[in-house]
């Protein structure tokens, strides 16, 4: 797995991350992440993530 900060938009509204090689969007302003791409990254469903109890 690799996690990797790459680069800040130029409108400085999200942080674009990579993970496996994939770019996936932090918004800059609450660190939501956009977790249909990071999912898709993984190779799996969000509700294989949101059953999970935390």
């Amino acid at each position: 797995m690799l996690i990797k900060n790459y680069l800040i938009s130029e409108t400085n509204q999200y942080i674009i991350r990579e993970f496996n090689n994939n770019p996936i969007k932090q918004r800059q302003s609450d660190g939501y992440f956009d977790t249909t791409t990071m999912c898709q990254a993984t190779g799996k469903l969000f509700a294989d993530y949101s059953c999970l109890s935390l």
